[in-house]
């Protein structure tokens, strides 16, 4: 297959009529010009992006479904999903249950992760139980708990999770960093009073990961500056963003894009079972979230993740900050995929994995998902 007549936007590279060429799943070429074209093999992109797949390491559902549905019929919903909208990779991300809830997705999803149709499940982020009751956000509280190592234990040795959000508070004897060095899972400080000194701790134990940066989370002040302050003062620190514009407003968007290293910042969509679907009534973790105006909240108020989706979070960051596309492409591909260790995807380069997405230049609407060189979602005259 070849994918030509594109404007191919990549950490690697940047190349305007240029095109790629796939040959057993993977890129074999990438040039500038027009191919010799094969009729019904190659793929005219009339001008369209290609980008690497999106890789989003935080999501909780979609198109209906929930991670913690643990159903094979529900994964295969949400991996069809996750295609629709440009993503190659994903985690499908827990939230606060009983440990043995908790267990039965992880195992689930360990049983699904190498089979056919759920090749872009990219492992587990795990987002609790070890919270903080004060930033419990959206959180069940009944199920929130001090770490219990042998749970954790557990958990790790399935070897499926790549990630766990923690609170300090919920580990006040640092274990959590020493366990995910031992079981090879990134470690996130989220839903976390934490002090910047209590961060300070941590990090020399190697956190270099904020969940959902500025949400659930110690803020900045001027004598108190926080998680918030860790995360802009520390180059080497990744942050989460959520660029719906309405967990982040456009002053904080454009403030991050100002102070904090491009290459640090990770888009995530945070999406839960309401995204892609019409407002309404819908569940998350046991707890009652009203969708309004796309708008997901509990009944208090507390924003309850996001209906945001991949290619959105790039023009919306992309518009607000004005930052190149390319550096704003990266945040969804290139530096998840650097700050996990995934390998061969993320970039646009010869001998990586065909993991692509082609998206229309004027809207960044997703045209066709490309995984391991197959097409796995596209649009036909506007029907997908």
């Amino acid at each position: 297959m070849i994918l030509y007549n594109a404007h191919i936007v990549s950490h690697s590279i940047e190349l305007e009529r240029g095109y790629v060429e796939i040959e057993e799943g993977k890129i074999s070429r990438i040039t500038k010009g027009f191919p010799n074209i094969v009729a019904g093999t190659d793929i005219d992109c009339e001008g369209a992006y290609i980008f690497p797949g999106f890789v989003d390491t935080h999501i909780h559902g979609g198109n209906g479904v929930d991670t913690m549905d643990a159903d094979e019929k529900a994964f295969k919903i949400l991996c069809d999903y996750e295609y629709s909208h440009g993503v190659t990779t994903f985690f499908p991300t827990t939230v606060t249950a009983s440990f043995e809830r908790t267990m039965n997705v992880l195992k689930v999803l360990k049983e699904l992760k190498d089979k056919e149709g759920f090749e872009n499940i990219g492992g587990v982020h795990l987002e609790g139980p070890f919270l903080d009751r004060k930033k419990v956000g959206a959180q069940n509280p009944s199920f929130v708990s001090s770490l219990d190592e042998d749970e954790l234990r557990r958990w790790f040795s399935l070897k499926i999770v790549k990630s766990i959000t923690y609170a300090l508070a919920a580990d006040p004897e640092n274990r959590i960093p020493v366990l995910c060095e031992e079981y090879g899972v990134k470690p996130s400080i989220g839903h976390s009073d934490a002090t910047f000194e209590e961060f300070e701790r941590c990090y020399a134990l190697g956190v270099r990961h904020l969940t959902h940066f500025c949400n659930g989370m110690s803020g900045l002040h001027h004598r108190h500056v926080g998680l918030v302050g860790a995360g802009l003062l520390y180059d080497d620190v990744y942050v989460e963003i959520i660029a719906d514009r309405v967990h982040l407003n456009d002053q904080m968007l454009r403030l991050i894009a100002k102070v904090k290293e491009p290459s640090r910042v990770i888009f995530i969509t945070d999406a839960i079972r309401a995204s892609g679907m019409k407002d309404g009534e819908y569940e998350l973790g046991g707890l009652k979230v009203r969708v309004v105006k796309g708008e997901a909240r509990l009944s208090d108020g507390t924003l309850a993740g996001s209906t945001l989706t991949m290619e959105k979070a790039v023009r919306n960051y992309n518009d607000v900050t004005k930052l190149p596309l390319r550096t704003c492409v990266d945040a969804a591909t290139y530096n998840p995929a650097e700050f996990y260790g995934l390998k061969n995807i993320g970039d646009i380069r010869v001998g990586m994995q065909a993991d692509l997405v082609i998206c229309d230049a004027q809207t960044l609407k997703v045209l066709k998902t490309i995984k391991r060189g197959n097409i796995v979602f596209q649009w036909i005259d506007g029907v997908p």
